[in-house]
């Protein structure tokens, strides 16, 4: 995770935030010095709010503090810069340090914003056709997340192949039904050239 880069807070913790820690000059800092993301890292954990595994099933980060170059490409971020002291979980330089489903990359300057929207909302290459899983699987350090969370995450995960199910299942049918249609259509076409052929015959022996 990366403070820099933006972090994302539950509903809950939100609520903590706002009702238990901001009121409470012991739990939040009341002026304005400090980092931001470092001091609402102390405050959130005053309160008793945890940081939790924000990585993908695969354990590639998904909030980065530097530029996606810097992740992406070997060598742009040295052996003894800070990032490796301070990170929490194991990380990898080159595609393989990045999820899929990343969040946030920190220090992007307004062109390289612009690379992105169109990269990400606008180019749709012919042919790709994503289909993400949701619920997402869990990160690797589950014990990091509360059991209410997990809970939870079983019931959506279980919903959502029973809803797949259904939509297969209808999809299925669907298909059968235009089946069959397109069948008696057909049959329906072959009985009326076989009664336009016999009339055709008619015609000609009383001619």
């Amino acid at each position: 995770m990366s403070g820099g880069a933006g972090y994302v807070l539950s509903r809950e913790a939100l609520r903590k935030f706002v009702e238990e820690a901001i009121p409470n000059p012991k739990k939040c800092r009341p002026d304005h010095a400090g980092a931001e993301d470092v001091e609402i890292g102390k405050c959130m954990q005053n309160v008793g709010v945890k940081a939790v595994d924000s990585r993908d099933s695969l354990g590639r980060g998904r909030f980065f503090p530097f530029v996606p170059e810097h992740h992406l490409v070997p060598g742009h971020i040295g052996p003894k810069n800070w990032y490796w002291d301070w990170i929490y979980y194991p990380s990898k330089v080159g595609l393989d340090c990045c999820s899929d489903t990343a969040v946030s990359f920190h220090y992007v300057p307004p062109n390289k914003m612009y690379e992105l929207e169109y990269f990400l909302y606008h180019l749709r290459p012919y042919g790709i056709n994503h289909q993400d899983p949701f619920p997402p699987p869990l990160p690797p350090d589950t014990k990091s997340i509360p059991q209410k969370v997990i809970e939870q995450y079983k019931k959506d995960s279980v919903y959502t192949i029973q809803h797949s199910d259904d939509n297969t299942k209808q999809s299925r049918q669907e298909n059968q039904g235009s089946e069959a249609k397109r069948q008696q259509t057909s049959k329906d076409g072959n009985t009326a050239d076989v009664s336009l052929r016999r009339k055709d015959d008619k015609s000609k022996v009383v001619s």
